[in-house]
């Protein structure tokens, strides 16, 4: 039985596409992350690479499909496995974009 981290982690690599970009690698993390810090670049030197990712993310960038409103992420988590029914909107988007940090940068947590 997979982990809710590794159900979250699939959940995201399922809805990367990079239609409309010329990438020459297979890993979809490293391509996805290639993107982010050429086009974020400059808010990575002013805030850092954490800080500006989840900035990036809230941008929703277009290689990554992943649900933008509370009531949608808030049933993302909870049908993954996360006890998010009765925390606040702030504590959800936390947790949720922390979720998708650590599939980018697991080495970081």
């Amino acid at each position: 039985m997979k982990t809710r981290e590794e159900s979250f982690k699939e959940f995201i690599l399922d809805n990367i596409d990079f239609e409309g970009y010329s990438i020459k690698g297979t890993n979809l993390i490293t391509n996805g992350l290639d993107i982010f810090r050429k086009e974020y670049d400059h808010e990575i030197k002013k805030v850092g690479e954490k800080k500006a990712f989840i900035e990036y993310l809230k941008g929703l960038p277009s290689w990554l499909s992943v649900p933008a409103y509370y009531f949608d992420i808030r049933n993302l988590m909870y049908s993954l496995g996360y006890e998010v029914l009765n925390v606040s909107d702030n504590t959800l988007d936390g947790v949720y974009y922390e979720e998708i940090y650590k599939v980018f940068f697991p080495q970081k947590n």
